[in-house]
């Protein structure tokens, strides 16, 4: 053969061979795309990472705000009830008896219950009488209290004698229509019989004559000196200075009462 038809022979060889080499490339390169294990979308992770895990997630509810009722605040007044108390200007007619309580701090005591003692008569000694005779010269004193200790001089023989209702109903009238506030008689325990029999007349003689005169209010000292004995002077029917204070401070209250009652009453 010519150099011509081998140098043509060896390129067709060539050819083939690259041909080949290029078919055997080719299948190849498919096989290995086959294998490859396929990574999806969600999946995608960079050549040489590993593919990070899945991260839980806690769903966190929200809370609704509270819902805000209105409300509408209502404030009620109390009610006060004002209670006037009454007058109680008082006059005072005494023998010696009241006049140890006038002594012994009565006017201020009748202060602290809210009355003003304005006016005073009597001595120690004076006759029911004679008391109200003083008491009817007090007539243009504005007053509304008359407070009365007379018929302890004599008690005996005002009482045996009867004459007590007529000395009364003398004070009485002197007192005019002033509400009138008469301390029933009391008796130390050194008194005598004949003594405390006369005052016990003079007390049913006081029960009386409320009958006749509704402006009338007896107050019972007898029981507040019975239960006190310890408030004599022995010398009856006299009182020591603390006896007379303590029975002072009682008498007081009572007018206090006695006032409020009668405004009550109409």
């Amino acid at each position: 053969m010519g150099s011509g038809t081998v140098w043509a022979m060896a390129r067709n060889r060539l050819s083939w061979l690259v041909s080949l080499a290029v078919l055997v490339a080719v299948g190849c390169t498919g096989a290995a795309a086959d294998s490859s294990p396929t990574v999806g979308p969600s999946e995608t992770a960079p050549i040489g990472t590993a593919a990070m895990p899945a991260v839980a997630t806690t769903t966190v509810a929200t809370l609704a705000a509270p819902t805000t009722v209105a409300t509408t605040s209502t404030t009620t007044a109390p009610t006060t009830t004002t209670t006037i108390p009454a007058p109680c200007n008082v006059i005072f007619v005494s023998d010696s008896v009241g006049i140890d309580l006038l002594n012994n701090g009565l006017k201020d005591t009748l202060a602290f219950a809210g009355c003003n003692l304005k006016w005073t008569g009597g001595n120690r000694g004076i006759e029911v009488e004679d008391g109200a005779d003083v008491l009817a010269g007090a007539s243009d004193i504005e007053a509304d209290v008359v407070l009365v200790m007379l018929g302890y001089h004599d008690a005996n023989s005002n009482g045996r004698g009867g004459r007590y209702p007529a000395l009364i109903d003398m004070v009485m009238q002197a007192a005019g229509p002033r509400l009138v506030v008469w301390p029933m008689y009391g008796a130390t325990d050194d008194c005598s019989a004949n003594y405390k029999a006369g005052i016990g007349m003079a007390n049913q003689s006081l029960q009386d004559a409320t009958v006749r005169w509704p402006n009338l209010r007896l107050v019972d000292y007898t029981s507040l000196l019975a239960a006190n004995p310890q408030y004599s002077q022995e010398r009856c029917p006299h009182l020591l200075a603390n006896g007379a204070r303590e029975v002072a401070g009682w008498l007081a209250g009572q007018v206090r009462e006695a006032a409020n009652a009668a405004l009550s009453a109409g």
